[in-house]
């Protein structure tokens, strides 16, 4: 396969991407974001983060995945010139399976958020990953590595895909570029613990061995994770504002009750929010 070729097809994917995005409609309204110095929202996307359950769950299911899936975008290379025997023929068309696999998960992703839940499709596929993986230490034709690595990129597509709603769940509409900057960096941050682990026990140990041991790494921070995210997590919440004055904004767009003014919405860590265990499902108080 000409590498010429790749380059055409990754530029015409670029300009679907932009066509995309041109055409499509973004809603009206839907909040200023936060203003001020660039250190302070950045902290302030962190902080949300650290104090959110689900988000700081979205982390380590990240790093899980990035751990295995690391071992697939560091060594499918080396791969196809030790197994398959020639790097510059296979090595595209393993991750143009790869890319399959991954628009095939993507495809899917919204239709399984329906059935399940956003944890529980993308502990799916940090398992699924991991699961493959496994693989790797069996005897296997050309076709078998053509439909691993299907495998691998439908696997990754349910853990990333939808990390951008997990974030949208979490954030008020003026937090969320902080908190998309957060994501973007503490992702990042799990790559660059990844990438380099990749290399190195693939170097050592071989590429099987190497795997296998990422994939057992996946795997226990994919369960750290689910203990993490709990598995009860609905948006709305029920919490008190003591502190508010009656006729504040606040209370005056969701009415409150009680003494302590309880009421009920969905919750997001923010000015009047910081602290997540001062809430609770909603469905849960009498």
């Amino acid at each position: 396969m000409r590498h010429e070729f790749l380059f055409w097809v990754a530029a015409l994917a670029f300009s679907g991407s932009i066509a995309a995005l041109l055409v499509t409609r973004f809603p009206a309204g839907a909040g200023a974001p936060r203003r001020g110095p660039f250190l302070t929202r950045a902290l302030t996307g962190l902080s949300i983060y650290r104090r959110t359950p689900r988000l700081r769950g979205l982390f380590l299911l990240n790093f899980a995945l990035s751990l295995s899936m690391a071992w697939v975008l560091v060594n499918s290379v080396v791969l196809a010139g030790a197994q398959l025997g020639d790097a510059e023929r296979h090595y595209p068309v393993l991750m143009g399976f790869y890319g399959l696999g991954a628009a095939t998960g993507a495809v899917l992703v919204p239709r399984l958020i329906e059935s399940l839940d956003e944890r529980r499709v993308m502990a799916l596929g940090a398992l699924l990953h991991a699961v493959l993986g496994l693989g790797i230490a069996l005897p296997m034709a050309y076709g078998g590595y053509m439909g691993l690595w299907v495998g691998f990129g439908l696997a990754a597509s349910l853990v990333l895909t939808p990390g951008g709603l997990v974030i949208a769940r979490s954030a008020g509409a003026g937090d969320r570029a902080s908190v998309f900057a957060a994501q973007f960096s503490l992702s990042h941050a799990g790559w660059l613990v990844a990438y380099p682990l990749a290399g190195e026990l693939g170097a050592r140990l071989g590429l099987a061995p190497a795997l296998l041991i990422l994939s057992g790494l996946t795997v226990g921070v994919a369960a750290l994770a689910l203990r993490v995210w709990p598995a009860s997590d609905p948006l709305t919440r029920e919490h008190d504002h003591p502190e508010l004055p009656g006729d504040h904004p606040h209370l005056r767009e969701t009415p409150a009750h009680g003494p302590r003014q309880r009421h009920a919405h969905a919750f997001h860590i923010d000015d009047l929010h910081p602290d997540w265990s001062a809430s609770r499902p909603a469905w849960s108080v009498p």
